[in-house]
């Protein structure tokens, strides 16, 4: 039996079986001028957070 855990961060596509994390771009009014250091940035990309996990279970 082998037991494997998705992380939330993990989206299973259903008809392939592939994973694949869900990104979206998020526009950003201010510009990031802290932690970047490059003033005038129009989009961040932002991992959605799924909080839901899901376990599959299979039997050798």
């Amino acid at each position: 039996m082998q037991v494997r855990w998705l992380s939330k961060w993990e989206k299973i596509n259903q008809d392939t079986g592939d994973f694949k994390l869900q990104v979206r771009w998020l526009s950003s009014l201010t510009p990031v001028t802290y932690l970047s250091k490059l003033p005038g940035i129009r989009c961040v990309a932002a991992l959605l957070q799924l909080e839901l996990f899901r376990v599959s279970v299979f039997f050798n």
